[in-house]
């Protein structure tokens, strides 16, 4: 569109043009009843599109005499959306415009503004919507800013009209919006979803026809028929970010290149055009994660605390392939897992990962990040809830995530072949180095014996800071963490191995990691408990 056009048809050219809209509307059937639904702040954005979606529904309702369907159309450049188009003035479809308005109660002139929106309404013969919203206090109960508290109640004030057939909603912002909200993007640190600026259609139900609009064609258009429109004075004052952008940062670009809202609008769009192929590649990227995760974990075969879900991450595999990319790739990898990290975060993260340092972050009480250096894998862990009173054993036992206790009672005849074996398969896999050569397990077996002294039932809880468990004599007494970390064992997964005591407290085994001489049994014993944790694959 030509600069400055103030032509009877300029801004009907730009609504007709948007091809979302018109691809949406193509969909619907020929009978159906069309509701535009407008916010609508009373400025001259959105008093230029009420104006023009107004005209529109007058053109395809058939009301008005002065309009050849076949004129306009000819500057439609997409022959596709020109048959709808039509279609669409062929069939008089009924088509009707309400203007929304959320009062903020922000500015003094807050109520005269929405009686002015009214009075505006009522003048063209438009349905109107009015309600009032103490955004100061939304924003206070929220944590959140005035501008934000604002905008989520605008759209919630939208979206629910938004749920009827034929209903449409529509925002009226310009290219003057976009580009600002570029630069800001930019000025904030964003990633690409910055760099794209103010979407064409939000949530597939919300349009903005007038992007591709300078805001100076608006207000000629305007100026040249003598509508009225409301004037926010604090727009006018650069005093905030956004404001500061348009009256300073944006008029130097422009004299830089006449273009350059136009150009900041181009490049989004361009970038937008790549977005779908980064969104595959990361969504492919996320499923070989995900599928690379079950199998490490059949693997490693872990016995876990039942309230833990935990996923494992080969970084070693493809760290120098995604090198260039780790931040971006990390952050939407782990958010397909469920961990949402924050550009910061997974700037460090990313950062740990190429300079092979460790990485350990609490994302919340329950949910860890962890770059595990020597095993060079990221470990996820969210924990739910977890009472230490709640598991006790002295028989058979199944708990959640493929596990199976199982405490017996054998006699000598059974002990000789039973402390050969529980010595060799009481171990957990190495992550002292990166796997290697993987080879998927069935199921673990993670074993131990007990004197018939034992007192029962035998419970099962969490690793506390301090516990402490008796070696052999020459070793004497060690705390757990030290073990732990002689044996690189990850801090995340230390957290969630179970420790097993006696009814009274006393540590007596930690599955795959160490076992007191406390209850010690040997080949001569007559008898003693056979406690046996197997861990198998669910699915």
């Amino acid at each position: 569109m030509a600069r400055k056009d103030a032509s009877e048809f300029s801004l009907l050219y730009s609504l007709l043009n948007f091809t979302p809209l018109w691809e949406y509307i193509g969909t619907l059937p020929d009978t159906e009843q069309i509701i535009y639904y407008l916010l609508f702040s009373g400025g001259p954005d959105s008093v230029g599109l009420a104006m023009t979606l107004k005209k529109l529904a007058d053109f395809s309702s058939g009301s008005s005499r002065n309009f050849n369907p076949n004129e306009v159309l000819k500057k439609v450049h997409n022959p596709q959306i020109r048959r709808i188009l039509q279609s669409f003035f062929r069939t008089n479809k009924k088509v009707n415009l309400v203007l929304l308005h959320l009062n903020h109660k922000l500015r003094p002139t807050a109520d005269e503004e929405a009686e002015w929106v009214r009075r505006f309404a009522a003048e063209h013969g438009l349905i109107c919507t009015i309600e009032e919203q103490d955004i100061s206090q939304t924003a206070k109960a929220s944590k959140a800013s005035i501008e934000e508290a604002g905008r989520y109640a605008r759209y919630n004030f939208l979206l629910r009209f938004l749920n009827q057939p034929g209903a449409i909603g529509f925002t009226a912002h310009t290219l003057d919006d976009h580009a600002e909200s570029v630069i800001l993007n930019l000025a904030e640190k964003t990633g690409l979803g910055g760099l794209l600026g103010i979407a064409p259609v939000l949530w597939g139900k919300i349009y903005r026809p007038f992007l591709g609009v300078r805001k100076s064609d608006i207000l000629s258009w305007l100026e040249a028929r003598k509508i009225k429109y409301l004037t926010d004075e604090s727009n006018l004052i650069p005093d905030r970010p956004r404001t500061f952008i348009r009256h300073r940062v944006i008029p130097l670009l422009v004299k830089l290149n006449p273009q350059a809202r136009e150009n900041i609008l181009e490049t989004s769009s361009n970038l937008r055009d790549y977005e779908g192929l980064f969104s595959w590649a990361l969504e492919t990227i996320g499923s070989s994660a995900a599928v690379e995760s079950e199998y490490l974990r059949k693997f490693f075969l872990l016995p876990m605390l039942p309230n833990v879900n935990y996923w494992m991450i080969d970084v070693f595999r493809w760290r120098r392939e995604l090198i260039n990319s780790m931040n971006v790739t990390l952050r939407s990898l782990l958010k397909a897992f469920g961990f949402e990290l924050d550009w910061r975060e997974a700037e460090e993260l990313a950062e740990s990962i190429k300079l092979l340092r460790t990485y350990f972050y609490r994302l919340s009480k329950d949910a860890i990040i962890e770059f595990h250096l020597p095993s060079q894998m990221i470990f996820l862990l969210k924990k739910k809830d977890f009472n230490t009173e709640t598991i006790n054993i002295s028989c058979r036992k199944i708990l959640t995530n493929g596990n199976k206790l199982d405490l017996r009672y054998v006699d000598y005849k059974a002990l000789k072949g039973l402390v050969e074996r529980v010595k060799s398969g009481d171990t957990l896999p190495s992550f002292s180095t990166p796997p290697k050569e993987l080879h998927r397990r069935k199921e673990a077996n993670y074993m131990a014996l007990f004197s018939s002294e034992v007192t029962l039932p035998l419970i099962i809880r969490e690793w506390k800071r301090g516990d402490c468990i008796k070696l052999s004599r020459n070793v004497g007494t060690a705390k757990l963490s030290d073990i732990f970390t002689n044996k690189k064992i990850p801090r995340s997964i230390r957290e969630s191995l179970p420790v097993v005591t006696d009814a009274n407290g006393e540590v007596l085994w930690v599955p795959g990691v160490c076992r007191s001489q406390v209850y010690y049994v040997s080949s001569r014993s007559r008898g003693g408990y056979f406690f046996s944790w197997r861990v198998s694959c669910e699915n």
